[in-house]
């Protein structure tokens, strides 16, 4: 792991909206998946 071979990622599903979301290490933040949309009803 000190040679940085170890890459970690984070996400999180907003089950109330049908949003995904994944960390975004530049921004500091979780940020919406583009392109993803919740189904239509």
């Amino acid at each position: 792991m000190a040679d940085g071979s170890l890459h970690v990622h984070a996400g999180f599903f907003q089950i109330g909206t049908a949003e995904l979301y994944a960390y975004d290490p530049e921004s500091k933040q979780f940020e919406p998946l583009a392109g993803v949309s919740p189904p239509k009803r």
